[in-house]
């Protein structure tokens, strides 16, 4: 079995077509599984693209992700205490903006209009989950890119599709990504 990303396969008579699964294990004999999605059939007559994904390690990820928003003008921020600095309102850093709240307020002048982080965080609120699920954790680090009066959504939006979707950083096929919008409700607009 080879883990696979199929762009698309040629029949029998030369055609290109989109394969039905965009991904899985790729297996001759194999039954489209829907529920899984393990699976996808290729009939017999159909040759096969196969193309391998890239894997990347957690400081591969971190790094990649800091010299990306670098090269956008972002200035590279060491990782603040987790004892907040000068903030009663925290007991422990618990988010990668939570030290950036003085740039937000005015308090204090950003070294940079364009700031990217890995941050440190502790989160505790779901404490007594901790070692009984697969998913909470109180100890991670948060990468973060922002900008204070300089950028909005627009920007931050175009930015991390292409740092998600570009061959020269992760490399997701954006054919298998599905992003969504809120757009709003009635009452909040």
């Amino acid at each position: 079995m080879v883990k696979t990303r199929v762009k698309g396969y040629r029949d029998a008579a030369g055609r290109e077509e989109r394969a039905a699964n965009q991904g899985g294990t790729a297996k001759q004999s194999s039954p489209l599984n829907h529920r899984g999605g393990d699976f996808f059939h290729v009939p017999p007559h159909f040759e096969l693209e196969v193309i391998p994904l890239k894997k990347f390690g957690v400081n591969d990820l971190r790094e990649m992700f800091l010299s990306f928003f670098e090269t956008k003008g972002h200035l590279r921020l060491p990782s603040f205490s987790l004892i907040p600095q000068n903030d009663a309102s925290l007991l422990l850093i618990n988010s990668g903006m939570a030290p950036m709240k003085p740039y937000f307020t005015g308090e204090q002048e950003p070294p940079r209009h364009r700031v990217c982080t890995c941050q440190k965080c502790i989160r505790t609120g779901d404490i007594e989950n901790i070692g009984k699920t697969a998913r909470h954790g109180t100890y991670f680090e948060m990468l973060g890119n922002f900008s204070f009066g300089d950028y909005f959504k627009r920007d931050a939006i175009h930015w991390a599709w292409e740092f998600l979707t570009s061959p020269e950083w992760v490399g997701l096929d954006p054919n298998r990504l599905y992003p969504s919008v809120f757009a709003g409700n009635e009452t909040e607009g």
